[in-house]
């Protein structure tokens, strides 16, 4: 089964359309994206949140794969899964 469920969350993942952004923690998120002056407080957590997104495709894409892991690339598995575990009841929030 664990097999499986790597290319299942990726293919949700990738089709997953958000229509109410739910609030992404500062501490979630790498140091560029904790303020912006260029952008509103909405824009900056949809920055947050498409981050957050594109870090969970990762760490999915790469269980789902055959590839050889190096640690840089453990490492982001780890966060991207990590955040998708934390936020998983946003996908069903509006």
């Amino acid at each position: 089964m664990f097999l499986n469920l790597p290319a299942i969350i990726l293919e949700h993942l990738e089709d997953f359309e958000c229509t109410n952004t739910p609030k992404v923690f500062q501490e979630d998120v790498p140091e560029f994206l904790h303020s912006n002056k260029s952008l509103n407080y909405e824009e900056l957590n949809e920055a947050r949140w498409d981050y957050l997104m594109g870090e969970a495709i990762f760490a999915f894409n790469s269980l789902n794969s055959d590839k050889q892991i190096n640690s840089e690339e453990a490492s982001r598995i780890a966060y991207g899964t990590n955040m998708f575990g934390k936020y998983f009841q946003s996908f069903w929030t509006e």
